[in-house]
C-alpha cells in the first residue's frame, strides 16, 4: 500500500522516535522522490 506524503511524515516521525532517524530520512526523500517522478510522468502524459 502506498503512503500518502502525510501518512509517510507521521511514519517518519515514529521511526525518528526509537532513534532511527537515517532510515525516516531515507523513507521520506524516497516517498518525495516518488512523488515528483509520478507528477513529472502526469505532465508528459498530458503533453506538457
Amino acid at each position: 500500500m502506498e503512503m500518502t506524503p502525510g501518512q509517510l511524515v507521521f511514519h517518519a516521525k515514529l521511526v525518528a522516535e526509537d532513534g532511527n532517524a537515517d532510515f525516516a530520512e531515507a523513507a521520506l526523500a524516497t516517498r518525495f522522490g516518488q512523488h515528483g517522478t509520478d507528477a513529472a510522468w502526469r505532465d508528459v502524459l498530458k503533453g506538457q
